[in-house]
């Protein structure tokens, strides 16, 4: 029997997250960070996944279905805490003891800050 992979397994960001604030970030097209907030702190928000796990598919019905290795990009759910939005699944994560809000806000220095999105 396989042992699932826990989608909450990321306390910090990797090195080249696109939320960090150190120029280390990987590079995006231009706008997309700004429509990458907008997408995971609008309504309940939704987890974004880190892009150095993706192992889903892209479908007809949405962009991009999540597959079972990927995890949550500690980066935006950084962002997400900074501005008050987390999403259910990630809210139950907190209740579960999957992540500690401490432990991710130590790094919350190496995330970008709500302001900086034009």
């Amino acid at each position: 029997m396989s042992r699932s992979i826990s989608p909450f397994r990321l306390k910090r960001p990797c090195g080249n997250c696109p939320f960090r604030t150190d120029g280390k970030a990987i590079g995006l097209m231009a706008g997309r960070l700004d429509e990458i907030t907008t997408e995971i702190t609008t309504g309940d928000g939704k987890p974004f996944f880190c892009h150095k796990t993706l192992s889903g598919e892209p479908s007809d019905e949405r962009p991009y279905t999540p597959g079972d290795r990927d995890a949550i990009c500690a980066g935006a759910l950084i962002y997400q805490l900074k501005v008050g939005r987390v999403p259910i699944p990630i809210r139950l994560a907190f209740s579960l003891g999957e992540y500690s809000y401490e432990d991710l806000m130590a790094h919350a220095d190496t995330i970008i800050e709500p302001s900086d999105i034009t």
